[in-house]
């Protein structure tokens, strides 16, 4: 729970893994580098061994979390695959990520073919080049505020919709101070 002051996206990585999406949080925190060493600090204190890494997807994060290395260099297990999915790409000579990514997408559908290397491989090396999305399911989401204003006529004019977004705004606001809250991101949704 504690985690939760560097993101509200926190989710676990079974057996022993933290995932955190952290997008437009470092420089809270003074930037990527001071962030990391603060959430290594205070889990040292608590008597735990981290190995911590950022990266743009959660793929990246976890190879460079457990292997320190550029992706390119990483051994095939750094995807997230199977021992025996590891093995059946080695013995086709593909030993590192970048292998992988130096041969052309339908020559790799085309080489695993009639090999016991399924779908997964292909999944988990887009997903860490951020190339398939892989979402991040947090423990607790965050409490959702909302504010809502239903309209009679249709807004036709600038200021009459600016009129709106201020009370909507204003609702919002007076909402998250009463509970100490604040937002990294906010969602309008407008209905016609």
């Amino acid at each position: 729970r504690w985690i939760e002051r560097y993101s509200p996206w926190v989710s676990p990585d079974h057996p022993a893994g933290i995932l955190l999406d952290v997008t437009g949080i470092p420089h809270l925190f003074g930037g990527e580098g001071p962030m990391l060493e603060g959430i290594g600090t205070r889990l040292r204190e608590y008597g735990f061994s981290a190995r911590i890494a950022v990266a743009p997807t959660i793929g990246a994060a976890w190879a460079l979390a457990r292997y320190a290395s550029p992706l390119e260099g990483l051994p095939v297990e750094a995807l997230r695959i199977g021992a025996e999915q590891a093995r059946a790409l080695r013995r086709l000579g593909l030993k590192t990520v970048g292998s992988l990514m130096a041969i052309p997408r339908a020559s790799l559908a085309r080489r695993f073919r009639g090999e016991t290397i399924p779908e997964n491989v292909l999944m988990r090396l887009d997903q860490a080049l951020g190339q398939r999305d892989e979402p991040l399911n947090p423990v607790n989401p965050p409490s959702s505020f909302m504010a809502h204003r239903a309209l009679m006529e249709p807004l036709v004019t600038h200021d009459g919709l600016e009129t709106v977004l201020t009370g909507l705004v204003t609702a919002l606001t007076r909402d998250l101070a009463a509970k100490s809250q604040g937002v990294t991101r906010l969602v309008l949704k407008l209905f016609r």
